[in-house]
């Protein structure tokens, strides 16, 4: 395991028995949903990640789907029942709001980041899943790591650390 990868799974509390733990996760219903949808899609059981190759032509589809809630609308990548969902609606205003965000440390927008990020680990048949955390901060930054599985297989893991909705000043949802 690589040292970033350690450190990522340090801080959210997924080492396993007796490493030391810490970390804390968002657990809002609305955040527990879209991560398990994400998860879900980019696992690496069926249908999951091997099913959902494909996804790579929207995340790079830059004039077709310009921005994250784009996407999140093509892929159905959203919490709720459907796009006009209120908690559907409040993932919107926090898409938009992170989508144009510089990231402090990796030198490019959010939003370029994750579409870059997710586009190339699903068009590597190497990378067997897409694994994504979203941990509270005061700053809005990403985490990005592989965790290897041998073989020169991996686990692309994708941590959003964030303030909070209501922070960014996003609706309640009834």
């Amino acid at each position: 395991m690589q040292l970033s990868d350690r450190l990522t799974k340090k801080r959210l509390g997924l080492l396993s028995r007796g490493e030391a733990k810490m970390g804390l996760l968002f657990n809002t219903p609305g955040t527990e949903q879209i991560v398990k949808k994400l998860n879900q899609r980019y696992d690496d059981k069926p249908p999951g990640l091997p099913a959902n190759r494909g996804d790579a032509a929207v995340y790079t589809n830059l004039a077709g789907y310009p921005t994250l809630w784009d996407v999140a609308t093509q892929l159905q990548l959203y919490p709720g029942a459907n796009p006009a969902s209120g908690v559907a609606r409040r993932w919107k205003c926090f898409l938009d709001f992170v989508d144009p965000l510089p990231d402090p440390n990796l030198g490019s927008t959010i939003g370029a980041i994750l579409r870059n990020t997710i586009a190339t680990a699903c068009g590597d048949l190497n990378c067997e899943s897409i694994e994504f955390f979203a941990v509270p901060d005061t700053v809005v930054h990403l985490s990005l790591s592989n965790l290897g599985s041998g073989g020169g297989k991996y686990s692309r893991i994708i941590t959003l650390f964030t303030i909070t909705a209501d922070q960014m000043g996003c609706p309640q949802h009834p």
